[in-house]
């Protein structure tokens, strides 16, 4: 056999390896989502896919394509765009471009998979805790994660705060419920945590969503069986959340800056609110956190606009479209929010895309001083690592035109370093300078919003100077 021949058989296999990972390679029961770990090959397998489509007629492939696309070592095998064969030949050849671009995080990825360890959640539990915890993690594996690690006084109050704003939150996106059914619901559903043997069916836009409406009784049950102090926190988030779901699911919308802080408050920031004063009640965390409303609420605003900011082509074709950009935002670029995603409106939408990471990073600071304050390691865990996913997301998207055009997100060897490591404060804020730092290089000389992003950077980089000052 040639060197070349072994060169390619090794190549081959060690791509196959790789598209396998990509196909299942998420954290176990207790572990990472696909929402959160999604590798960069999905995007790219996807151009690959749509490459096969657009030449298939021609059976074959240009040269210049397969080179383009770094395919050329499974040429060949692509060449056979009519079947599913040549479709998988790209998608592995593309995964190789993305292997041999980024080895030492496919090797995290195998350490990830076979070493790190995530804390089962407890055993012997009643039924009502067996349900819940099973729940979490059918509804987001990367909660569920996160709060397996928490100390115990956390992880049962958390975990169920999770899941009765999931449920919450389930009928407020259920769009085919009547606004006269659904607004009512939303401002009472707090009410129901004290109602034993409560639940409701209807809502849902899949099947877990509706069974954990419809066995919500469970989710009652260890909320009854909570700490008085824990089922304040809870009960009262949920209320001022449903009405604040209610208002936005009327006739408001998100147009001013002002509309878009306020809605992600309702969201997100009072999931801070209350994630804080949990902390506090537990003891593992100072009783000033019960106060600090601010912080926690930009904390949320941080996560939550991160996540508006890259969902753009989600919310804006889905069957009932949801705008969550503010028009204060996309007015200044496009007649329609639509008109974004246009071929012809590239510049105009990376300017808007830009505007919408750099609002974002407005709260930047703020979540540097709350997790600065953190003390406990494990509550610093469940706090830094979505704040670390989310500067590197915020990174990804900047000036990049794919949002308008594809699902993006973080490549999953990326999130797998971030989950192994990001446990302290030193850690994190390495990637936080890290991000930082893709982020300056990417700013465009021309964007409109290129010196309020740089004052962004410079401000965060003398907090963190601070910050690693009081840590030593």
């Amino acid at each position: 056999m040639t060197q070349w021949r072994k060169f390619s058989v090794s190549i081959f296999l060690i791509c196959l390896l790789e598209f396998v990972f990509w196909a299942y390679c998420t954290v176990s029961a207790a572990g990472a989502a696909e929402e959160m770990y999604m590798v960069k090959g999905i995007e790219t397998f996807k151009n690959a896919a749509s490459l096969v489509e657009r030449t298939s007629n021609e059976n074959n492939l240009k040269e210049a394509d397969i080179h383009h696309h770094g395919l050329g070592l499974f040429a060949n095998t692509a060449i056979d765009g009519h079947n599913g064969v040549g479709r998988l030949g790209v998608w592995i050849a593309v995964a190789a471009q993305e292997l041999m671009a980024h080895p030492y995080e496919f090797y995290q990825m195998l350490k990830f998979k076979f070493f790190y360890k995530v804390p089962d959640f407890p055993k012997n539990l009643s039924e009502a805790d067996i349900y819940s915890y099973k729940k979490l993690v059918k509804v987001s594996r990367s909660f569920a994660a996160v709060i397996a690690e928490l100390p115990e006084d956390l992880r049962r109050p958390i975990a169920n705060f999770y899941l009765v704003l999931r449920g919450l939150d389930t009928v407020e996106d259920d769009m085919s419920i009547p606004l006269e059914k659904k607004m009512p619901e939303l401002r009472s559903f707090y009410k129901h945590l004290y109602e034993k043997g409560w639940n409701v069916s209807g809502y849902g836009d899949n099947a877990d969503e509706r069974d954990l409406l419809e066995r919500f009784h469970y989710v009652v049950d260890v909320f009854l069986d909570l700490k008085p102090a824990y089922q304040q926190v809870i009960a009262d988030i949920t209320r001022r959340m449903g009405e604040g779901m209610a208002k936005y699911a009327g006739e408001k919308t998100v147009v001013t800056l002002e509309d878009y802080n306020e809605y992600c408050h309702y969201v997100a920031g009072l999931v801070g609110i209350g994630l804080s004063q949990m902390f506090a009640a537990s003891g593992l965390e100072s009783e000033k956190f019960g106060q600090m409303d601010e912080l926690a609420n930009s904390m949320g605003l941080f996560l939550q606009k991160t996540n508006i900011t890259r969902d753009y082509l989600e919310d804006v074709t889905a069957v009932n479209p949801r705008i969550f950009y503010p028009k204060d935002i996309w007015g200044k670029y496009a007649k329609n929010i639509g008109d974004l995603k246009e071929p012809e409106n590239k510049e105009q939408a990376l300017q808007c895309l830009n505007e919408m990471v750099t609002n974002a990073m407005a709260h930047i600071n703020d979540c540097l001083d709350y997790m600065m304050l953190l003390t406990h390691p494990n509550v610093f865990k469940f706090c830094g690592l979505p704040q670390a996913m989310a500067i590197a997301t915020l990174a990804r998207i900047y000036n990049n035109y794919d949002v308008f055009k594809r699902e993006v997100k973080i490549r999953k060897g990326e999130a797998v370093q971030i989950m192994m490591y990001g446990g302290n404060y030193e850690t994190i804020i390495s990637y936080f300078v890290q991000y930082i730092k893709e982020l300056e290089d990417k700013i465009p000389e021309s964007d409109p919003n290129a010196e309020k992003m740089r004052h962004y950077i410079a401000v965060a980089r003398a907090r963190i100077a601070k910050g690693r000052g009081r840590q030593q």
